[in-house]
């Protein structure tokens, strides 16, 4: 594998969200320690290795994986960083698990080692890894992730499986992010055919493409302040069949009867207004979906006339 010093040029953005990642749980696993809070060096562990990097960075790195290149290399190389550092920042916790899993990497790998159990190897320097650090990146992922996050559970609503490619794309969205770099990482993860939009005129046309379709349209909270918002597009029309389309329209009579029921409840007066809006935008937005889909399934039943 690549050494530290070269895999963290890598100019991927998710290799330097794990990485930083990585960085952050050495930090809290050292101040853990220090204070002998060791229920926190689980915690930390548990959420890097499972959050991290199994729901997220593996799943990514798959398509680059595949063929014998730098990249493929590269994301391996970043894999075994991950791994190797992991297992000895929970030795303390898990001694023997730990060393013989370390073993077997090193041996499956071929690697020559300057000791012969984590028992001697040093505990990950909170100093060393701290340069990797890179809130900003931290952020924006998260805000990636949730736009995956939204696309997987829209698919699913529908009846969509992993194979139907739907395309999508974020729009309206005024924080920081370049949603350009998070393109391949947001396909792959969403199954999806991510649209980024490279400038307003760019965004413009997007806009005039998704509305020619009707695509579903999903308010986002990408706040990193009060301000900040957005809006994901995503057209799943294009892909939908007429069981796919009764079964999703049998799910929002449902979901709109019981968000009526709420409307009408006397108790809905006396709620904050901030929930009465959220109710409101939530009952019209299943209102316009409803009125969409009865749309395009009566084209769908005229088409297969």
């Amino acid at each position: 594998p690549k050494s530290l010093s070269e895999i963290r040029l890598s100019v991927h953005v998710l290799d330097k969200w794990i990485l930083s990642r990585l960085s952050d749980t050495v930090r809290l696993s050292n101040q853990a320690f220090l204070h002998r809070e060791f229920h926190r060096v689980t915690e930390a562990a548990y959420s890097f290795f499972y959050d991290s990097v199994c729901d997220v960075y593996l799943e990514s790195i798959k398509p680059r994986l595949k063929g014998n290149t730098e990249d493929a290399e590269l994301a391996a190389s970043i894999l075994f960083h991950c791994c190797e550092t992991w297992l000895r920042l929970v030795f303390p916790i898990m001694p023997h698990l730990c060393d013989e899993l370390w073993h077997r990497i090193h041996c499956a790998l071929g690697l020559q080692t300057d000791h012969d159990s984590l028992l001697v190897a040093s505990y990950p320097s909170e100093s060393d890894w701290h340069p990797l650090r890179d809130e900003a990146i931290e952020t924006n992922t998260l805000f990636a992730l949730d736009v995956v996050g939204k696309i997987r559970s829209t698919k699913q609503s529908y009846g969509l499986k992993r194979e139907h490619k739907v395309k999508a794309s974020v729009l309206n969205s005024p924080i920081g992010t370049n949603w350009a770099e998070f393109a391949d990482s947001i396909s792959t993860l969403g199954a999806c055919e991510f649209l980024a939009a490279n400038n307003k005129q760019h965004e413009e046309e997007l806009v005039r493409k998704f509305s020619e379709v009707n695509a579903v349209r999903i308010p986002l909270d990408l706040r990193s302040d009060s301000q900040a918002s957005g809006e994901l597009i995503i057209d799943v029309w294009s892909v939908l069949r007429p069981q796919e389309i009764n079964k999703r329209l049998d799910s929002i009579k449902f979901d709109l009867e019981r968000v009526e029921g709420k409307i009408k409840s006397r108790k809905f007066e006396t709620v904050s207004s901030q929930r009465r809006e959220k109710t409101l935008f939530k009952y019209q937005s299943l209102s316009k979906e409803l009125e969409q889909l009865e749309l395009l399934l009566q084209r769908a039943n005229l088409k297969a006339r």
